[in-house]
């Protein structure tokens, strides 16, 4: 062998393959390091959205509670109880106080039903056109197919809010809470004079904890909530949502299932 092969077969030995091997041992580990990054801050963004909807849905059933106990409301079911019918006072007064409560929820009510102790719509207020426009309200023709709600609710010894799971809806993902409503305050051991079901949307409190959360470095970064079937609920662009993921997000689908079949 000649002594310039030699020196050649020396070089690589000694200097080209430790440093390719070096090489590959940077690469991985600095993908390693990347991929753990961006996992650390991508469970760190869902539990912070996480807290996010979960203080909105709280504050929301808050109202609704809030709503359930006022005076007004009280006496349009006990007086329908009656027979005799609701004054236009007592109309009014609830009427005011249901547009208040639509106004609090910023957009994110849909519907809000009142029912009697029987399960009976009394009437049903649902969101007007436009964001600032007032509910609209119905007292009669509506549709059993249009209330849904926990009937344990009517059967309930104390002020409690029942919260649905996420379902899919006409106008998207929504959740129902439930509320009895009882003859008065403080009235504990009665049965309830009848029930409040609220319709909200889910986007909405996800939309909320997003504008309250940290600013994103990364421009293109999006977020994504999926439920238990595999329905994107939630997604920073508004056309990717209230779909399969598997229409919304192919490359993004076995993954999304993988963790949902995990339970993540």
């Amino acid at each position: 062998m000649k002594l310039r092969t030699k020196l050649i077969a020396v070089y690589v030995a000694l200097a080209a393959v430790p440093l390719v091997v070096l090489s590959a041992l940077g690469y991985a580990t600095g993908t390693s390091a990347v991929e753990t990054l961006l996992r650390d801050d991508a469970v760190r963004r869902a539990a912070r959205s996480a807290r996010g909807v979960e203080r909105g849905l709280a504050s929301h059933e808050a109202r609704l509670s809030t709503l359930a106990a006022r005076v007004a409301m009280r006496e349009r079911i006990l007086l329908e109880r009656t027979g005799q019918g609701p004054s236009a006072e007592v109309l009014e007064d609830v009427r005011d106080d249901v547009a208040k409560f639509f106004a609090a929820g910023e957009g994110g009510v849909e519907s809000l039903t009142c029912l009697d102790s029987s399960g009976r719509p009394l009437f049903r207020a649902e969101r007007g056109g436009g964001p600032n426009d007032a509910p609209r309200v119905r007292d009669s023709d509506i549709a059993a197919s249009q209330v849904k709600f926990d009937n344990s609710a009517l059967a309930l010894e104390e002020s409690r809010v029942l919260r649905s799971h996420v379902a899919a809806e006409p106008y998207g993902a929504g959740v129902r809470s439930t509320v009895p409503v009882f003859a008065r305050e403080g009235d504990a051991g009665a049965r309830p004079v009848g029930a409040l079901v609220a319709e909200a949307r889910v986007a909405h409190f996800f939309a909320r904890a997003e504008d309250a959360g940290a600013p994103d470095s990364l421009e293109e970064r999006f977020t994504a909530a999926l439920d238990a079937e595999g329905r994107v609920v939630y997604h920073t662009n508004e056309g990717m949502r209230n779909q399969p993921v598997e229409a919304a997000m192919p490359g993004f689908a076995s993954v999304a299932r993988g963790r949902a079949g995990a339970g993540e």
